[in-house]
């Protein structure tokens, strides 16, 4: 499960900054957050998956199906156990 948290985090990190086009530092402000908590979640060290919700709060109608096709795909990687 570790490797899961790992692999969610870096995908969400590569979708913070592909996607989303934020910086850590200023999605950590719009999200309300510290920047070393969202580092941490990214980073894989924090178990919080109520992040999540900073994600999609910041994600609009242009990219709302790539976050969608993100957590689906992180949901079949822990179905089949990768």
């Amino acid at each position: 499960m570790t490797e899961m948290k790992l692999l969610a985090a870096q995908r969400l990190k590569k979708f913070r900054t592909d996607v989303l086009k934020l910086g850590l530092s200023e999605m950590a402000r719009k999200a309300g957050l510290h920047k070393q908590t969202l580092s941490s979640f990214e980073n894989g060290m924090s178990t919080n998956m109520n992040h999540l919700h900073h994600y999609h709060k910041l994600t609009d109608e242009t990219n709302e199906q790539q976050f969608i096709d993100l957590i689906h795909q992180l949901l079949k990687d822990m179905k089949n156990g990768n």
